[in-house]
């Protein structure tokens, strides 16, 4: 169980320090664009401004982005699985927790959000579709 929650882990903090190839080649592509097609100086100032943001983010793995913090997992489980489903949820919360632990995650979480807006401190639990 300690691979699948280390796995976890350090899918989430890669979710949150890395962008895929193909989205910053598109926002390469728009700097480009703005430059050479409707010059804006401000347009061009953000997408500089987010392309150093990603590259500083992969570099120092810090969070590109400020975002919720909320954990969606959608789960499949293969009849083949070595592991109960209470053990893949144990896994699943624990590399949440060590992922907010390690990565600067920011946590806002709130337990209800409607009336006592208590911080949960972990950004737990996470949401899980089986």
């Amino acid at each position: 169980m300690n691979k699948l929650s280390d796995r976890i882990r350090d899918a989430l903090i890669d979710a949150a320090v890395i962008l895929e190839e193909d989205v910053k080649s598109r926002i390469r592509w728009a700097r480009e664009v703005e430059a050479t097609v409707l010059g804006s100086e401000a347009s061009l100032a953000v997408l500089d401004a987010i392309l150093e943001n990603l590259e500083i983010a992969e570099k120092t793995r810090v969070p590109m982005c400020q975002d919720t913090g909320l954990f969606l997992v959608f789960v499949d489980v293969g009849t083949e699985s070595s592991l109960s489903l209470a053990e893949t949820e144990e896994a699943i919360v624990q590399g949440c927790q060590q992922a907010v632990e390690v990565a600067s995650y920011r946590r806002s979480v709130v337990t209800d959000p409607l009336f006592e807006r208590k911080n949960t401190t972990n950004n737990l639990p996470p949401l899980i579709y089986w």
